[in-house]
């Protein structure tokens, strides 16, 4: 009778898929104390790299050089091509939240005006129903555009 070998087995190793590193969030503080140089940092960066082109040799800084600046303008425009790539993905996600959001509001606010409306023409008859709803009639009217008083 034949016998089998034992071999021991093997598991079979998969490559580990790489992980962007997630960067952390920013405090309010910190997120206060960042930069905002708006939206010409392409303009303003190619102007410094201009400028300090035609005077390289005199204008030293450390840590930093032209090519580094332009390291870091790439990561930027990377980083804000990212967020409008995923703002745009998660505006299509939101639009019908945010329509049927709308409609909601809008059945809500008709089905309180209509509520008024009647309230304020029964109040003609019955002083009672002014004053219980004389808060609703000013909330109402605030939205309203108010009359210019003259000065």
């Amino acid at each position: 009778m034949a016998t089998r070998k034992t071999t021991a087995k093997t598991t079979k190793k998969t490559p580990k898929r790489s992980q962007k590193a997630q960067t952390s969030r920013l405090s309010n503080e910190e997120r206060q104390r960042k930069v905002r140089p708006g939206d010409d940092l392409n303009e303003l960066v190619g102007e410094v790299l201009t400028a300090w082109d035609r005077v390289s040799k005199k204008v030293r800084v450390p840590d930093v050089s032209p090519a580094k600046l332009k390291s870091l303008l790439v990561k930027a425009q990377r980083a804000a091509a990212r967020e409008a790539q995923v703002t745009a993905r998660l505006e299509e996600r939101l639009a019908p939240l945010a329509d049927a959001r709308l409609t909601a509001n809008d059945a809500v606010y008709r089905a309180a005006l209509a509520v008024k409306r009647i309230a304020d023409a029964v109040a003609e008859t019955h002083p009672e129903v002014s004053e219980a709803f004389a808060v609703v009639s000013e909330r109402f009217r605030r939205g309203q555009k108010q009359p210019e008083q003259p000065v």
